[in-house]
């Protein structure tokens, strides 16, 4: 088996009588390989599918990717399968992950398209430096197994790799290749993999469902909408995104992929839009909310309340919603601290709902059977003054830190 250097050395030459040979016109280049198939045919032999994709044994297209690799090259991913060179994997590399595996297969879906280039270095490089391989089905990989001068590891890329196998497993996606490369990258003389393999997945960061939420939101160009909103409510009240959502919506609808969705289309939905009519309503429920747990600030860290709120609005007929609503508002606003407590204290949300609802139906007897509205109207009205007074004595707590702060980094300089 040849050195490292005796390979290197070997496909710089074999790459220098390429490029002769290509500016003469007498061979094809890497990425116009399916031109050549009436050649290919002369020297190949079909194999077995891997992964949805026909190998062609063919040693020229074999060598002529390898010199492409070997020379920094990026090569195309499913004719590199199609000569029989393989991917095989780092045994200290991070575990896969198979959500992530399937959103990825999802992107291919939708754009065809791998956008970045799956990085790898020779097989045996990495086994002469003593770094454990296997492949697919797990099995090790040493320098005797048989074809292991057609492996290459995988540096930057597993989940993207694994995700075109299930791709081209896939008979309702084969059909359509997905545009992705593979490259071989150079590691600076004297450099541990290791370290390039921890290093790269260190840096790695995948955009999270806020980092969507917040591309999502600046679609609305200062528009008021309902996600805009519903954010403002995470944000602001430490609200669940799902409690939020159910605050504007009055539905338990929000799903990750309608942001997702929007991002792909450029464009917010009309559901995430919403109507000013939403947009009011969500509003006063909000504000509601807010002074009943004046006192139990963490009660509105969990949806009991909209959740109660719903079942109640969506108990009776169309025609009583808009009085139902006002009095849901007035009920909220006015509960006593006791009561919220209470609810406060159960140890699950359904719990916590099933105590609201029962304040409610008490609530609702006191104001249809005994005629008290006019006094609850009065509690509502004094728990918003005691909530407004609140807010303001934080905010001028809050201003004052900042000025003291400030005079004392002043005095330090």
């Amino acid at each position: 088996m040849k050195t490292k250097v005796e390979r290197k050395t070997a496909y710089a030459a074999a790459g220098s009588i390429e490029n002769s040979l290509m500016a003469q016109g007498s061979v094809t280049p890497v990425g116009n390989c399916g031109a050549q198939t009436g050649m290919l045919r002369q020297d190949a032999s079909e194999t077995k599918p891997l992964g949805g994709i026909n190998i062609v044994q063919s040693e020229e297209l074999r060598q002529k990717l390898m010199v492409a690799l070997s020379n920094g090259v990026s090569v195309d991913y499913m004719e590199l399968y199609q000569a029989g060179l393989k991917l095989v994997y780092i045994d200290d590399n991070r575990k896969i992950s198979k959500s992530h595996v399937k959103n990825l297969k999802e992107s291919f879906k939708r754009v065809h398209t791998m956008f970045d280039d799956i990085s790898v270095l020779q097989a045996i490089d990495l086994l002469e430096d003593g770094i454990a391989l296997h492949d697919r089905d797990g099995n090790k990989l040493t320098l005797q197994t048989e074809g292991i001068e057609y492996c290459y590891a995988i540096i930057d890329g597993q989940h993207r790799n694994e995700a075109l196998e299930l791709y081209y497993s896939d008979a309702s996606t084969k059909a359509v290749p997905v545009k992705a490369g593979v490259k071989q990258i150079a590691i600076p003389e004297g450099t541990d993999v290791r370290s390039v393999l921890a290093e790269r997945n260190l840096i790695v960061k995948r955009w999270t469902c806020n980092d969507t939420k917040r591309f999502v939101e600046s679609m609305s160009d200062g528009d008021d909408t309902v996600i805009s909103r519903v954010n403002k409510c995470v944000a602001e009240d430490g609200m669940s995104t799902r409690g939020a959502w159910k605050i504007y919506k009055l539905t338990d609808g929000y799903k990750k992929a309608k942001l997702e969705k929007a991002v792909l289309e450029g464009s917010l939905t009309d559901e995430l839009r919403g109507t000013q009519a939403e947009i009011e309503r969500g509003d006063k429920i909000r504000r509601a909310i807010q002074v009943g747990c004046r006192h139990e600030p963490k009660m509105k860290h969990n949806s009991a309340i909209i959740d109660m709120m719903i079942s109640a609005y969506n108990s009776v007929v169309d025609e009583s919603k808009a009085s139902t609503m006002h009095l849901l508002l007035l009920f909220i606003t006015s509960i006593p601290e006791v009561k919220m407590k209470a609810a406060m204290d159960e140890d699950t949300v359904d719990k916590k709902t099933e105590c609201l609802k029962k304040e409610w139906m008490l609530f609702l007897q006191a104001v249809e059977t005994d005629g008290k509205e006019q006094d609850f109207t009065g509690l509502a009205q004094k728990a918003s003054d005691e909530y407004d007074a609140m807010v303001a004595a934080e905010v001028a707590t809050s201003s004052r830190t900042r000025k003291t702060r400030k005079k004392s980094k002043a005095a330090v300089e």
